[in-house]
């Protein structure tokens, strides 16, 4: 009877009562699993993925925002040059190069060549006796030196050997100058013209200020003005 009880009130007591759904016992039940878990899991992994979408997306439309401003701006660019008037070279025959003051020598300046090139990037051919200026020959007692005008357009610019370079005496506040005549109107593009080099010591008898002018133009500047870099007294590089 007693028995019989029991199982009749079956609620407070069972011959097999049930694993545990928190934890995998000794009787080899399974552990308990959110139903949730993977859910959360795969809705994290699709934001991710969406997040690197959109970020794709915008590292795309900002490329091709940059591409589209570039090409714009080039375009305006281009157009902007077309537009330009067309650069007008100074055109005459008579050079005159007026030396304004040495890199520190009271007494001499020098040059060692000049070259011109005209509209067409050719250089101008010019004869010798086309360039006249003073040379210690104007000194007393002096009158064979060899570092006359001429030499300027020799063509031998990059040297040390001053049998290819020209002096005279420099008076500071004078005028100090050369002059070229061209074999004929020219309209000229670019001027390079080679410092006194001799020696280290020497190209201290370089020209520092040179204003330079065309028929009485001046070029280069408002004044005409421009500055020369000191030799280096080598011929390590082209330093016209």
């Amino acid at each position: 009877m007693e028995e019989e009880e029991s199982e009749e009130e079956g609620d407070t007591i069972s011959q097999h009562p049930p694993a545990s759904p928190t934890c995998g016992g000794e009787d080899g039940a399974r552990p308990f699993t959110s139903s949730r878990g993977p859910s959360r899991d795969k809705e994290s992994r699709g934001k991710e993925s969406r997040g690197k979408l959109k970020s794709r997306d915008f590292e795309l439309a900002t490329q091709t925002v940059e591409e589209e401003y570039l090409a714009a701006a080039r375009q305006e660019m281009m157009a902007g040059v077309a537009e330009e008037e067309e650069v007008v070279l100074p055109r005459g025959r008579l050079l005159k190069l007026s030396i304004l003051d040495t890199w520190g020598d009271p007494d001499y300046v020098g040059l060692t060549g000049i070259e011109l090139f005209n509209s067409t990037g050719e250089m101008v051919k010019i004869p010798p006796e086309a360039v006249k200026g003073p040379s210690l020959n104007d000194l007393e007692n002096c009158s064979t030196d060899y570092r006359t005008p001429d030499k300027l357009v020799s063509g031998c610019n990059i040297t040390t050997d001053d049998v290819n370079m020209w002096l005279a005496p420099f008076n500071p506040g004078e005028s100090n100058h050369v002059t070229i005549k061209l074999p004929s109107v020219t309209e000229i593009s670019v001027i390079k013209v080679y410092n006194y080099n001799k020696c280290s010591d020497d190209t201290y008898r370089g020209v520092k200020t040179l204003k330079i002018t065309l028929d009485d133009k001046p070029l280069l500047s408002a004044e005409g003005k421009v500055n020369l870099r000191r030799g280096p007294g080598s011929t390590h590089y082209d330093f016209g």
